[in-house]
C-alpha cells in the first residue's frame, strides 16, 4: 500500500537544470572523479570498483566503518536496545536504530575536519563527481557490512532480513544527504555543516544550474535533487559482490523506501527488531518453565522447578517493559501526526498546528495516504495498523499482535503482553491462593507474595524502582498518560504496580473476596518496592565518601526497624493509597490505555450495583472501598514489616488511628493530591539545589575570581532546575485558575476550604502542603515572587502572582550570581 503512496511521487521532484539530454546535470559519474593524491576516476567502469583509495578522508576514516561501534558493535545484536535521540537530540519522541547510530559513513563525516578540506579544492567541475565517489564507497562499505556480519551478531541468516537493513541504511543515507536525518548527534551535526559547504561547491561549479537553485543554506532543494539523480549508482554500489560466501541480490531496481519518511521507516524497522527481541525472550521462558510444565504446572508450596519458572516470568517481562514503554511513545507521536494530516485533508482545524520542521514530510506523506487509500484509512490511522499492514509477519513469537481490542482488553496474542498467553497459569501460580468463606489476614496475603528476602527482585512482574532512568513528570494529553491538558502525572503514579488487578480473571467465577486480596497485593508489593527506591534516593544524597554512603544506607533502615516510617515515606504511602481508590472508584484521571482500562472494565463487572435503579456503582464501589481500605492500608504496612520494619508499624499505623488524616487527603480530587504530591517534590528539590547555591556562592564569591567561576555554574544549573519545574506549574496553575473559575470543587467536603480561601495554586499548595509536612520539609509556597509583581495585562491571569520560590535566582543570590564589575577608581 505505501508503494502506491511513493509511487506518485518517484521522479517527481527531478533535478532542475536539464541540458536538453536525458539525464540531470547533477547526476555523477565516478570515472571523471579527483581523488587524494593524484589518484582518478579513470579506469572505473562501474561503482563496485571503488575503494578507500578514492576518497579524500584521511588516515583510517578512509574506511568509511572506522570507529563505528568501538570494538563493541552492537549494530546487529538482538538485544541491543535502541536510544531516545532525545539524549543527544531534541527529538524526544524518536529512537535510534543500533544500525543507524553506528552506520559505515565515517569517510562522509572527516571529509572537511582537519586540514582535510581538499575535496572542497577539486577544480574543473569535479566537485561533484569527487562527492558522488565518497557517498558510494560508504553506501557500498555499509552493504558490505550488513553482509557479512548479520549473522554473525544475532544467529539469523535470513536474506530478506539481510535485504530490509540495507534498504533502511540506502534510504538513511539518503536523508543524510537531503538534510533530512532525525538524529543530530553531534559528528552528525558538523556532517550536515559540511554538507552544506560541499553543495554550495557544488552549485558554484555547475553553471547551468545557478539560476534554478536561488535558495541559501542548507540548499534543500539542491539536495534533494542531487539523491534523486545518484540514488540509482548509491543502490548499485550496495548490490556490489562480496565474498561468494555472504553474496546476496536485493534486486537492480532502487527500492522506493527512501520516500518513506524516516520517523516511518524507524518505527518499522522497530518493530522487526522488537518481534526478534521477543521472540528470542520467549524461547529463553519456555525453557526454564519446563520443568514446571514436565509437573502439570503445580507451581504451588516452592518446588523448584516453578519456583525458577516464576522467577523466568518476572525476567521475561522485565525484558519486555522498556519495549513497550517506547512503543507507546512512538504510537503516540504517531497517531497525533495522522490526526493533523486527516484534519488537513477533511478541511477541519487540527488542535496541534505546531508540528515540528522535521515532522512536515511525515504529515505530508501521511496526507497522502490519506487520499490515495481511501478504503484502507483505518488501518493507517494507528501506529499498530501501519506496521501490520507494511510486515505482516513481524516475527514476533506467540505474541503476534500489536493493536488491542477497541476496550483496551489486552488480546491473547498482544505483543507487549506481561507474559505469553500460553504461560498465564505457570506464571500466575504465585499469587492464587485458596477461595473460602473467611477472609484472609491482610499480612497472610503478603506472605504469598513476599515470602522470601525479595530486596530489588521483581514481585509480580512489578519492578524495581532502584533502575535508571527513573519517570519523569508528564503533562498534558500529549504525553499519552492524562486526559487532559494541565494534568501532570507523578513519576511514581506512572510505575505504579496494578499486576495482580491486571490478572483477575473476571471469567470464572471471581468474586469481591479476590479483588480485595488483588488491591491488598499491589499495594502492598508497590510499598515494598518504594521502600528500596527511597532508600536507594537516601544513598545517593550522601554518596561524597564511603562513609557517608554507609551511614544512608543505615539510617532510613533503622528509623524503619525502630517503628517509625520517615515522614517522607509516610507521604508517599498516601499518596499511592489514593491512587489505588481511585482504580476502585473509577475516578482515576489517567488517559487508562490497554491494562488500566482492562482493570476498570473487571471492577465495574465484579462490583456491580446491587439496586441498580436507586444507587449507581459509583455509590457501590465507594462503599466497598470503604469497607476494605483499612485491610488494603494493612497490607501497606506488612510490606514494610517484611522490608525490616519493626512489628509496632502495624499498630502505631492503624488505619483507624490515621484514619482522618488519610481519608482527609485521599478524598481530595485526583488533580489537587497530583499537584500537591508535585509541591512535595519541588519543595525538597529545591532545598538540595539552595544547599548546593550556599556551598558554591558564599557570601564574598565576587571578591575572588575562582569562586566567581564555581559560583555562575551553580547558578546556572539552579536556573536550569527552576525553568524546567516552573514549566511543570505553569500547566497546573493554569488549570487550577480555570477549575475554581468553574466552581470545580465547591462539592469536594475535603478540598473547599482550602480551594476557596485560595486564588491562586500556590497559595493552594501553602494551605495543603503544611498539613502533610508537620516538619516543614515540604513547605516553600509561602511567600510571593517579588520578581513577578510587575506582570503586564498581558500576562496570564494565573501567572500574575507566582511563588518566590520559582524565582529565576533566590534574592539573597542575585548580587552573587551576577557579580557586578566594580567601578573604576578616578586618576
Amino acid at each position: 500500500m505505501l508503494e502506491r503512496s511513493v509511487k506518485k511521487d518517484e521522479g517527481a521532484s527531478k533535478a532542475k537544470g536539464k541540458t536538453g539530454e536525458t539525464e540531470s546535470v547533477l547526476k555523477g559519474d565516478i570515472s571523471q572523479a579527483q581523488f587524494k593524491k593524484g589518484i582518478t576516476g579513470t579506469g572505473l567502469n562501474n561503482v563496485c570498483q571503488i575503494t578507500e583509495k578514492h576518497s579524500y578522508a584521511n588516515g583510517a576514516s578512509k574506511d568509511p566503518c572506522n570507529g563505528k561501534g568501538n570494538g563493541k558493535d552492537q549494530r546487529f545484536k538482538i538485544e541491543t536496545q535502541w536510544k531516545d535521540t532525545g539524549k543527544s537530540g531534541k527529538h524526544v519522541d524518536v529512537y535510534l536504530p543500533p544500525r543507524r547510530e553506528h552506520i559505515c559513513t565515517s569517510n562522509l563525516e572527516y571529509l572537511l575536519k582537519g586540514n582535510s578540506d581538499q575535496i572542497m579544492k577539486v577544480g574543473n567541475n569535479k566537485i561533484n563527481h569527487s562527492f558522488l565517489g565518497e557517498v558510494l564507497l560508504a553506501a557500498k562499505y555499509e552493504a558490505d557490512y550488513i553482509k557479512t556480519n548479520y549473522k554473525r551478531l544475532n544467529g539469523q541468516n535470513n536474506n530478506e532480513d539481510k535485504c530490509r537493513a540495507m534498504k533502511y541504511s540506502f534510504a538513511d543515507i539518503g536523508d543524510i544527504i537531503r538534510g533530512k536525518d532525525l538524529w543530530e548527534h553531534n559528528d552528525f551535526k558538523k556532517l550536515e555543516e559540511h554538507l552544506v559547504q560541499i553543495f554550495n561547491k557544488i552549485k558554484d561549479q555547475i553553471t547551468d544550474i545557478k539560476d534554478n537553485y536561488t535558495d541559501n543554506a542548507p540548499y534543500t532543494k539542491l539536495r534533494e535533487d542531487w539523491w534523486e539523480a545518484n540514488r540509482d549508482q548509491v543502490w548499485k554500489a550496495m548490490q556490489c559482490q562480496t565474498t561468494p560466501h555472504h553474496n546476496i541480490n536485493c534486486g537492480d531496481t532502487p527500492p522506493l523506501v527512501d520516500y518513506i519518511p524516516q520517523r516511518l521507516r524507524w518505527m518499522m524497522e522497530w518493530a522487526e527488531w522488537y518481534c526478534k527481541y521477543q521472540s528470542k525472550a520467549y524461547e529463553d521462558l519456555r525453557k526454564k518453565c519446563g520443568d514446571c510444565k514436565e509437573m502439570g504446572g503445580q507451581c504451588m508450596h516452592g518446588k523448584n522447578g516453578c519456583e525458577n519458572c516464576m522467577k523466568a516470568c518476572g525476567e521475561y517481562w522485565k525484558k519486555i517493559k522498556p519495549w513497550k514503554k517506547q512503543w507507546e511513545t512512538i504510537s503516540a507521536k504517531y497517531e497525533k501526526l495522522y490526526k493533523e494530516a486527516e484534519h488537513s485533508v477533511n478541511g477541519t482545524v487540527s488542535s496541534g498546528g505546531t508540528t515540528e520542521e522535521k515532522d512536515k514530510d511525515v504529515v505530508e506523506f501521511l496526507k497522502k495516504l490519506c487520499k490515495q487509500n481511501k478504503d484502507y484509512n483505518k488501518i493507517y490511522s494507528t501506529a499498530e495498523g501501519y506496521v501490520h499492514q507494511e510486515l505482516p509477519d513481524m516475527g514476533c513469537k506467540e505474541q503476534t499482535l500489536f493493536c488491542k481490542n477497541s476496550n483496551g482488553k489486552d488480546k491473547e496474542k498482544y505483543a507487549f503482553r506481561t507474559e505469553p498467553y500460553d504461560h498465564d497459569d505457570l506464571c500466575d501460580c504465585g499469587s492464587k491462593t485458596p477461595k473460602g468463606t473467611v477472609l484472609r489476614e491482610p499480612c497472610t496475603i503478603v506472605d504469598g507474595i513476599l515470602n522470601k528476602e525479595y530486596g530489588e527482585m521483581i514481585i509480580g512482574c512489578c519492578e524495581p524502582k532502584t533502575e535508571e532512568p527513573y519517570a519523569q513528570w508528564k503533562c498534558n494529553q500529549e504525553s499519552g498518560l492524562v486526559t487532559e491538558d494541565g494534568i501532570c502525572m507523578p513519576p511514581r503514579r506512572q510505575e505504579l504496580c496494578v499486576h495482580y488487578l491486571k490478572k483477575l480473571n473476571v471469567e470464572t467465577e471471581t468474586k469481591e473476596q479476590d479483588l480485595r486480596e488483588a488491591f491488598i497485593q499491589c499495594a502492598a508489593a508497590e510499598t515494598y518496592l518504594l521502600w528500596q527506591k527511597y532508600k536507594d534516593d537516601k544513598n545517593k544524597k550522601k554518596n561524597d565518601n564511603v562513609e557517608g554512603l554507609l551511614s544512608a544506607q543505615n539510617e532510613a533502615q533503622n528509623e524503619l526497624n525502630s517503628g517509625i516510617i520517615p515522614p517522607e515515606f509516610l507521604r508517599t504511602m498516601f499518596y499511592t493509597f489514593g491512587d489505588y481508590r481511585d482504580i476502585c472508584l473509577g475516578t482515576d484521571i489517567s488517559k487508562k490505555n490497554g491494562e488500566e482500562s482492562d482493570i476498570k472494565n473487571k471492577i465495574y463487572s465484579i462490583i456491580p450495583s446491587t439496586e441498580e435503579d436507586k444507587s449507581p456503582p459509583e455509590l457501590t464501589r465507594k462503599g466497598w472501598w470503604n469497607e476494605y481500605a483499612p485491610a488494603i492500608w494493612e497490607g501497606m504496612l506488612c510490606a514494610l514489616q517484611k522490608a525490616g520494619g519493626n512489628y509496632t508499624i502495624k499498630y502505631t499505623y492503624n488505619y483507624n488511628k490515621i484514619k482522618n488524616h488519610v481519608v482527609n487527603f485521599v478524598e481530595r480530587p485526583t488533580f489537587l493530591r497530583w499537584f500537591t504530591e508535585w509541591g512535595d517534590q519541588f519543595c525538597r528539590e529545591r532545598e538540595k539545589q539552595l544547599a548546593t547555591l550556599l556551598k558554591e556562592c558564599p557570601e564574598k564569591t565576587c571578591a575572588k575570581e575562582g569562586d566567581k567561576q564555581k559560583c555562575t555554574e551553580a547558578c546556572t544549573t539552579y536556573e536550569e532546575f527552576i525553568e524546567k519545574w516552573k514549566g511543570y506549574y505553569d500547566k497546573q496553575s493554569k488549570k487550577y485558575f480555570y477549575d475554581i473559575s468553574t466552581g470545580m470543587y465547591k462539592d469536594n467536603s475535603s478540598a473547599k476550604d482550602d480551594v476557596t480561601v485560595s486564588s491562586y495554586a500556590y497559595e493552594y499548595l501553602n494551605k495543603a502542603l503544611p498539613k502533610l509536612c508537620p516538619e516543614g520539609s515540604c513547605n516553600c509556597m509561602e511567600q510571593r515572587s517579588q520578581q513577578h509583581k510587575d506582570a503586564t495585562d498581558s500576562s496570564p491571569v494565573h501567572l500574575v502572582n507566582m511563588p518566590a520560590s520559582l524565582d529565576e535566582t533566590p534574592s539573597d543570590y542575585k548580587d552573587r550570581c551576577k557579580c557586578k564589575e566594580e567601578a573604576a577608581l578616578p586618576h
